[in-house]
């Protein structure tokens, strides 16, 4: 069984409590346990008398982020300390489900090395939207300058909200905040010790949820011509923008050309150059390279809303209308940041295109014996920055002390991550 955290231990704590039950228990006369690392060191080990009088509990508890990668092995003796009978298993700390009753409720264990059945595996893969990007509370290494990664993986995102729950198995988290499809076949160039996504996948992989294809689609580029207000000083000349984006003609050419680039249209590229994968072939990937695993993919959420009336009058805006998504404080100024009605349903209209786009490659890979589907982020409406409800979304916010906008913005609140994402995978998981 596994427990914890307790109410003054880190959240990644977790006490794993082995029990030998009859018929094993009482012919154990000694029993050893070890924790180690995937690699194979041992962290530390446990050895003891076996009392077939009492049912043995021991707690192995591990304060340490990298808890996902160990797991527990050890042996049972089920003859005597002078001519021991040793039988061999080993567990991952995360996936914690052994059986010690022997196969005959008459035969103790043999000599021979009994092999434990492999553990379930979850892949938590994708971008932004999938890591926790403005949920806070990066995992170490995620979030480091000096390490040069800034993957920005939170343990708020719905993937590590969906493993608490312990059905979908030892957690594989790789997603990471401005991944794009060629993230998933090649090293990320952006941030180091990233290795493609898919080399997490295997056959014990049992689930795989993810969103990728909003920065395919250049979204992070389109927003920063879309809000209105002023920019850092130094920002380069393609970051400027203001009202009116949905009439720009160069913009909407090239976002256009990103979504066929993602519907499977030959020779996407991006504007660095990197290659845009059609998603249906990235879906048939991981089904290759996870031949046991369910897929679910996510769409993404409505970010404004569609109701003019929650968008208040504006002088400026070709709209005539505005809502206002951001603020800066400068002393004793503050600054309003704010998208224009007709750029905000443009926008939205964006992410239901991205969402159609998405939904026809996952229909495509079904029809080639892909077990993958859908998951509506249906659950976010009404929680845009410009619906009448609270919003699950930050808006535009910027680095501490600077007027540089972070990278946080216009990503899921904590409660996006857990009442949005994890809520909608929930409810097709089940």
């Amino acid at each position: 069984t596994v427990a914890g955290p307790a109410a003054n231990e880190s959240p990644t704590a977790r006490h794993i409590t082995p029990t030998v039950p009859a018929p094993w228990g009482p012919s154990v006369s000694e029993i050893r346990y070890r924790v180690m690392y995937s690699n194979g060191t041992v962290a530390y080990t446990i050895s003891g008398t076996y009392s077939p009088s009492a049912v043995l509990n021991w707690d192995f508890y591990s304060d340490d982020p990298a808890y996902g990668d160990r797991f527990i092995s050890g042996q049972l003796n089920g003859g005597t300390p002078d001519s021991p009978i040793w039988g061999d298993w080993s567990v991952p700390v995360l996936a914690i489900h052994w059986d010690t009753t022997p196969t005959t409720t008459t035969t103790p264990p043999t000599t021979t090395s009994s092999t434990p059945p492999p553990s379930k595996e979850y892949a938590a893969l994708g971008d932004s939207y999938s890591s926790g990007e403005g949920s806070g509370n990066y995992l170490p290494g995620t979030d480091s300058a000096s390490a040069l990664n800034s993957c920005h993986r939170s343990p708020q995102a719905y993937g590590p909200l969906l493993a608490a729950s312990g059905k979908f198995g030892d957690l594989k988290f790789v997603a990471c905040s401005g991944a794009v499809t060629d993230d998933f076949f090649v090293a990320n160039p952006a941030n180091l010790n990233e290795p493609p996504q898919l080399n997490v996948l295997g056959p014990n992989t049992q689930t795989v949820t993810l969103t990728i294809g909003g920065n395919d689609a250049g979204f992070v580029h389109i927003l920063n011509k879309c809000v209105d207000g002023p920019r850092p000083s130094g920002a380069p000349q393609q970051d400027k923008g203001g009202y009116g984006c949905s009439r720009n003609q160069v913009l909407r050419r090239d976002t256009n050309a990103r979504l066929l680039a993602l519907a499977g249209a030959p020779n996407g590229s991006l504007t660095v150059g990197r290659p845009i994968y059609g998603l249906a072939d990235v879906y048939r990937e991981i089904h290759r390279k996870a031949p046991n695993a369910k897929i679910y993919v996510g769409g993404y959420p409505r970010l404004f809303g569609p109701s003019a009336r929650n968008y208040p009058r504006e002088k400026g805006a070709p709209g005539g209308q505005a809502c206002t998504v951001g603020q800066l404080h400068k002393g004793p100024l503050t600054i309003n940041f704010r998208v224009d009605y007709f750029d905000a349903v443009w926008l939205d209209d964006l992410g239901n295109r991205l969402n159609g786009t998405i939904q026809q490659a996952v229909s495509s890979a079904q029809g080639s014996g892909v077990p993958i589907t859908y998951v509506p982020p249906s659950t976010f409406n009404g929680h845009g920055l410009c619906d009448s409800g609270q919003s699950w979304f930050n808006g535009l916010v910027f680095t501490a002390g600077s007027d540089t906008p972070s990278a946080g913005s216009f990503h899921p609140t904590v409660t996006g991550q857990s009442d949005g994402y994890a809520a909608a995978f929930a409810s097709k998981t089940r």
